[in-house]
């Protein structure tokens, strides 16, 4: 900041040269700018302070236009409010100009501060007339000079009172408003002066003051320019009024109306204003014609009688007139209305005086609220009393009114000590606890203490009363909370059924069951030893059936073997003997096997779940069926490859279900045909299909295909095969199916796990 001298007055300034394209960087700034903004230069220069960021907020549109790259070249002045160091507002006088710079496309902002308060003129208030310097001496009013800069050039005394650490009005010469009134008050003055140098003939508001003793007040601030010979603004002149009273006065007034209008209007009630001699309604919330079912228009040409019941006008106009006799200040009473279409309903009316001058009419203020559903709800809960009492009194259960916290029965009903074996008073003299047998008071208390906790709203049970005479009683009880207005006694419902001869016949009923189990058991057993010596007899038979055609089967190598050892003479020679040898010994090994065959399915079942393979399983007993299908000419046909069909089951019982199914196959065809065996699998299940081209299976006897004893064959069948095969299927887990058509032939379906289901 700089030093210049105008007439002989010192004045402190401070220049910037700033870049507007490059971010309003500054080129330059004059070394002593710490003296006017507390900031050094560098500060400036090394872009940590930004001078466009210091300017007040409420000079905004000055800083957008100074700091505009339009309008180049330009020069001219304002007057700004700069935010210093410390903190507080220094108002200064900027003089600008806008130029080019020889830097292609760049624009300079040169920038003069001036503070304002060194720019001012002194002058001594002696040189003040007498007739001036009473006026401003004595006034109320707050008088006050400025000069073009927002500087006091004169005060009157009296605003000695509002500013901050001064004792006359002296010390307000040379002074802004931002050093002798907090930053808040100075902003709110500050923006009329604002509005008179921008050209306003006359700066108008009711402004709020704050005085030296920290009371708030009002005034109505006037501000108007100063004019030199040309027309040309140099200061302005300011007049403010203490409105506070009136201000308080008013205030007050608008206050006590806005809150009289937001409960006439907003009030949850009818409210209505009513001439007291008449009765007119005057005047009237929409309340009111919501609950009197008329608009405002009707009921301002009505009386308050017009809207009541005839039967309930006497005894309103009684309490009326006492109102106005000024026996009573107010009153209430509950009448009926009748709205235009005749309909009926309660209200309740509250009717009081109101203050009004002298000029006014006597007028009241009638409030009412719409009573009819708690009429009809009043009605109803006498009702619902009524009901309650005779439901309590003539109920088939025992009913008792009781303490939730203490068990006190308080009141019950002669079902209730009937049920527990006692007279009515002896019921009032004692608690729940007293008479509940000692195993299940526990469990009791639990459900109590859930329920005073709200855990649960009510609960069940069965326990048992202990009778004076020592036996006791089973009962069904249902316990539900009551709604009481002392929420420190709650109270519960306590209903009872006599359920003694009901718990006699569970008793009863639950040793017969045991009983029941035992024999169940028992005959489970029988039947379990009975079908497996079915299965076993199923067997038999079956193989039986074979028995002739094993016997030709072990006649045919046995023969061969007879004639084998007849040609090994002696006269043979060792090779052509022992080539008879081995066709011998093949011949016996093949009786060997099917010795084993048969012994296997001879034996009664072990029930040993091994693992098998299915295709040695088929090469087994298709071994066994061999003959008998050749002898009908029908052809085995295998649609599976040698691979290993593996899964866990009882060796000879799937043995049995596949001799059962083939051989039925065999039967059903008369001469020629084929078997055809599929066979697929998965990671869980076994598939085998067994298909023929018999004679099939009439539809009608489909369903009972797999039932005991069922047969097509006449005297020729046991009706057990396919029974048995089912059941052992059903063993193994799997499922068995047929597909047949009569004339067309049948495919049996077997479905087994791999892995046994435990």
């Amino acid at each position: 900041m700089k030093k210049s001298l105008e007439n002989n007055k010192v004045i402190l300034e401070s220049t910037f040269s700033i870049s507007l394209v490059n971010s309003n960087s500054v080129i330059s700034v004059s070394d002593n700018i710490y003296d006017l903004l507390g900031f050094t230069s560098d500060s400036f220069l090394d872009g940590i302070v930004s001078l466009k960021d210091l300017i007040h907020s409420d000079d905004a549109d000055i800083s957008n236009s100074l700091f505009s790259i339009k309008n180049i070249p330009i020069s001219g002045s304002f007057n700004l409010r700069l935010r210093h160091k410390e903190s507080h507002i220094v108002c200064v006088k900027a003089i600008y100009r806008k130029i080019s710079s020889n830097k292609k496309d760049e624009s300079i902002l040169e920038l003069k501060l001036q503070d304002s308060k060194s720019l001012w003129n002194k002058y001594s208030f002696d040189n003040y007339s007498i007739e001036f310097k009473s006026m401003m001496q004595n006034t109320n009013d707050y008088i006050y000079f400025k000069d073009r800069n927002h500087v006091f050039t004169g005060v009157s005394e009296s605003l000695v009172s509002l500013t901050e650490l001064s004792q006359n009005c002296k010390d307000l010469i040379g002074k802004t408003d931002y050093d002798i009134f907090s930053e808040e008050y100075a902003d709110i003055y500050y923006s009329l002066e604002k509005q008179v140098f921008n050209g306003v003939n006359v700066a108008h508001e009711i402004q709020e003051t704050l005085d030296n003793e920290g009371s708030k007040g009002w005034v109505d601030n006037r501000k108007y320019p100063i004019l030199d010979d040309n027309k040309q603004i140099i200061g302005l002149f300011g007049i403010a009024r203490d409105i506070t009273a009136s201000k308080i006065s008013e205030d007050a007034l608008k206050l006590s109306e806005n809150r009289f209008r937001t409960i006439f209007e907003g009030a949850p009630v009818g409210v209505a204003l009513i001439e007291s001699l008449t009765g007119k309604i005057t005047q009237v919330n929409k309340q009111f014609t919501k609950i009197s079912r008329r608009s405002e228009v009707e009921l301002v040409k009505l009386s308050w009688m017009d809207l009541t019941h005839p039967d309930d006008i006497d005894n309103d106009l009684i309490k009326y007139e006492e109102l106005n006799a000024g026996n009573i200040d107010q009153y209430e009473v509950e009448k009926r209305y009748i709205d235009k279409d005749g309909n009926q309903g309660w209200i309740k009316k509250k009717v009081s005086k109101l203050i009004v001058d002298e000029d006014m009419k006597p007028m009241h203020l009638a409030m009412i609220e719409d009573i009819t559903k708690n009429k009809k709800n009043e009605e109803l809960l006498i009702l619902s009393e009524k009901r309650f009492r005779t439901i309590f009194e003539e109920s088939p259960l025992g009913v008792a009114l009781i303490d939730s916290l203490t068990g006190h029965i308080y009141e019950v009903n002669n079902k209730f000590a009937e049920i527990a074996g006692r007279s009515l008073s002896e019921m009032a003299t004692i608690n729940w606890m007293s008479i509940t047998h000692p195993d299940d008071v526990q469990e009791d208390l639990a459900n109590m203490a859930d329920l005073n906790s709200g855990k649960i709203n009510g609960f069940k049970m069965e326990k048992r009363y202990i009778k004076p005479d020592g036996s006791y009683v089973w009962i069904n009880m249902t316990i539900s909370p009551l709604t009481v207005e002392d929420k420190d006694s709650p109270r519960h419902l306590c209903m009872i059924d006599d359920i003694t001869e009901k718990k006699n016949v569970e008793s009863e009923l639950y040793n017969y069951k045991n009983k029941l189990e035992d024999i169940v058991n028992k005959r489970t057993a029988e039947l379990k030893a009975s079908q497996e010596r079915l299965v076993h007899s199923e067997k038999l038979s079956t193989l039986g059936k074979f028995a002739g055609t094993v016997a030709h089967e072990f006649n045919n190598p046995l023969f061969g073997v007879i004639n084998l050892v007849d040609q090994m003479g002696g006269e043979l020679e060792e090779e052509e003997r022992k080539k008879f040898s081995d066709l011998a010994q093949s011949e016996l090994w093949r009786m060997a096997d099917m010795i084993k065959n048969l012994q296997s399915f001879y034996k009664p079942s072990e029930g040993i779940f091994t693992n098998n393979s299915m295709c040695h399983l088929l090469d087994d007993v298709l071994l066994i069926s061999g003959k008998a299908a050749r002898n009908k000419g029908i052809e085995f046909k295998k649609n599976y490859k040698s691979v290993e069909y593996s899964f866990e089951g009882i060796e000879d019982q799937i043995k049995q279900v596949l001799l059962n199914i083939l051989q039925n196959s065999i039967d059903s065809i008369s001469a020629g045909g084929e078997i055809v065996l599929n066979m697929a699998k998965n990671s869980k299940e076994i598939i085998l299909e067994i298909q023929d081209t018999g004679s099939g299976i009439r539809a009608e006897d489909k369903k009972f295909i797999f039932d005991p004893f069922f047969s097509t064959k006449g005297k020729f069948g046991t009706g057990l095969g396919l029974s048995v095969s089912y059941g052992i299927i059903k063993k193994h887990g799997g499922e068995i199916s047929i597909d047949s058509e009569l004339n067309i032939g049948s495919t049996i379906t077997l479905i087994l796990p791999r892995k046994r289901k435990k």
